[in-house]
């Protein structure tokens, strides 16, 4: 193999690795302390091979953030509207990390 393949290779497993370890984090930094909060739905639309998506605003001592996550399997497509109230769990430590709170 010639080494530019080579180094494709290594750069693609860089960035591969890298992702798997920040989703690792956000779900130790959600289980280790986080709060509830609410957020409404401002966009959901659904991407063919992967399934529906919710993007969602979150305001935290008068800071707006917003994130995209996968739709759980729990929630059905048409329990979700825009403009709908959710609650979401963030993070103590890093508010940018957030997901849905755990359906029971």
């Amino acid at each position: 193999m010639e080494v530019k393949y080579w180094i494709a290779l290594f750069v693609t497993i860089g960035l591969f690795s890298l992702g798997i370890v920040g989703s690792m984090l956000e779900d130790k930094s959600l289980s280790d302390c986080s709060k509830i909060t609410k957020a409404v739905v401002v966009d959901f639309y659904q991407i063919k091979s992967r399934g529906y998506f919710v993007r969602y605003n979150y305001i935290i001592d008068s800071i707006s953030l917003e994130k995209t996550v996968s739709l759980p399997e729990k929630i059905k497509v048409d329990q979700i509207k825009i403009g709908d109230s959710i609650d979401v769990i963030y993070s103590c430590s890093n508010w940018n990390y957030s997901d849905f709170k755990p359906i029971n």
